[in-house]
């Protein structure tokens, strides 16, 4: 049996590719701002500073 992970993004990264297409897209296609991206993620758990969402 074989578990295959999804590839890194870059060298320790913890973000998965969907992680950051759904943070891209919020940003330059829905126009969502950083701050309430960071606010929507902590409602579902996943605590993520926007310092963070902007590197």
């Amino acid at each position: 049996m074989t578990t295959y992970g999804y590839a890194k993004v870059a060298e320790g990264c913890l973000a998965t590719p969907g992680l950051i297409a759904h943070v891209l897209t919020n940003r330059y296609c829905d126009h969502l701002p950083l701050y309430r991206q960071s606010q929507m993620l902590a409602c579902h758990g996943v605590a993520v500073a926007r310092s963070t969402l902007a590197d």
